[in-house]
């Protein structure tokens, strides 16, 4: 009696086992992996540049900041380009007082 329940214990887990592998359907993750690359192929690719903020009344205060900007976009390259500028400047008013030498 004892094997028996032993053996149709294993048989009904190995059949719950079973059912749960048939029910994962790999179409449905394909499908998600196909979405999941038409969405990065959509978004434009970004360019990231690092660069150097020049303090002109301490050498050794000088910092390094970046900007990114879309790749084949003149205007978010003029926009990154602008803050590179503005950023400089705001940074030598903080370091020096002025944004510029003189001033």
């Amino acid at each position: 009696m004892k094997k028996l329940f032993l053996i149709s214990t294993v048989s009904f887990v190995g059949f719950l086992s079973a059912k749960d592998t048939e029910e994962k359907k790999p179409s449905k993750q394909t499908e998600e992996t196909k979405t999941e690359k038409c969405e990065k192929e959509s978004t434009p690719q970004q360019y990231c540049q690092s660069y150097l903020m020049v303090v002109w009344c301490n050498s050794s205060a000088n910092a390094v900041d970046t900007v990114c900007y879309e790749l084949g976009d003149a205007d978010s390259k003029a926009h990154a380009y602008a803050c590179m500028r503005e950023n400089g400047a705001l940074y030598n008013e903080y370091v020096c007082g002025s944004p510029d030498y003189g001033g």
